[in-house]
C-alpha cells in the first residue's frame, strides 16, 4: 500500500503523525495488519479532513475485506464531499458491480465521465469508458 506515500508526499503528515518518513514507509506496507492501517487511514481522515484520500482509501481497505457496505459508505462519503475526485468512480462502479447492482455501476460510470470531461484526464476517462463499455454489451 505505497499509493499513500505518493498522495502525501510533501504535505505536514508526517508532522501530524510526528514520525520520520522511513517510519510511514513501513507504516503502510503490505505487511502492517489491516485492522492497524484502517486506523491509521481513520485517525489520517480526522486529522485532514478537506482531503478525500483518506477516506477514500478506507473504502478500498474495507472493499479488500469484503466488507462491502463499509467501502460502499465510505465512496459515498467521497463522492458527495468531493465530487471531483475522480478515482472514486472507477472504484464505486467497481463496488456496485460487485454488489450486483449494474444500473448503479453504469450510473456511476457515466457520472464520472461527466467530471473527467471538464478535468480532462484521459487516463480516467479510458479506465471509466472501458469499465462502461463492458457492462453494457
Amino acid at each position: 500500500m505505497y499509493i499513500v506515500l505518493y498522495f502525501y508526499s510533501g504535505t505536514n503528515l508526517y508532522n501530524n503523525f510526528k514520525i520520520p518518513n522511513v517510519r510511514l514507509v513501513r507504516l503502510f506496507t503490505n505487511r502492517m495488519k489491516k485492522e492497524e492501517r484502517i486506523s491509521k487511514l481513520l485517525e489520517m481522515k480526522v486529522l485532514n479532513p478537506n482531503d478525500p484520500f483518506p477516506t477514500y482509501a478506507l473504502a478500498l481497505e474495507y472493499m479488500n475485506v469484503d466488507s462491502l457496505d463499509d467501502a460502499l459508505r465510505y465512496l459515498l462519503e467521497v463522492k458527495i464531499n468531493f465530487p471531483d475526485y475522480l478515482p472514486c468512480y472507477y472504484q464505486l462502479g467497481t463496488l456496485y458491480e460487485k454488489m450486483l447492482k449494474p444500473v448503479d455501476a453504469v450510473n456511476t460510470y457515466r457520472e464520472g465521465i461527466s467530471v473527467e470531461e471538464i478535468q480532462r484526464d484521459a487516463k480516467t476517462l479510458n479506465e471509466l469508458q472501458q469499465a462502461l463499455l463492458v457492462l453494457e454489451d
